[in-house]
């Protein structure tokens, strides 16, 4: 796979993991990124550190993307993630990872977790078969 068609697939990626949170086609996700430049100037430029980030991150960086500069696209009231006093405080009274994830994706067995520990277990496994 040339690095043109991973970029490709994740702008793919990117797209409809926020067509998915917004609840909208991805075409129109396609259409509003590339019409505010976001393929290019964005995705495209930021690959390399975009692509080790999680959906969650990826997805609110372009809903910020999108806020800045129309947000009367995005649904009424939307702001841009801002964690809460409050997560922060928690997160910074953690002394071990997994509290952390406890925090960010909820106990273990929780349907957020297991989606989060898929896809780290995910990645994981392409970057050690990148390696070989």
């Amino acid at each position: 796979m040339t690095t043109e068609d991973k970029e490709l697939e994740f702008i793919i990626y990117c797209i409809e993991n926020t067509a998915e949170r917004l609840g909208r086609y991805g075409s129109e996700v396609y259409n509003k990124l590339k019409e505010l430049g976001a393929i290019d100037s964005y995705i495209r430029s930021y690959y390399d550190t975009l692509h080790t980030q999680g959906k969650a991150y990826i997805v609110d960086s372009l809903l910020e993307y999108i806020y800045y500069r129309d947000p009367q696209w995005l649904p009424e009231g939307y702001k841009p993630f801002q964690p809460t006093i409050t997560k922060v405080k928690s997160i910074k009274g953690c002394s071990t990872f997994d509290e952390i994830l406890d925090i960010e994706y909820g106990p273990i067995g929780t349907p957020e977790r297991n989606n989060f520990e898929r896809g780290a277990d995910a990645f994981i496994l392409a970057e050690r078969l990148k390696e070989e």
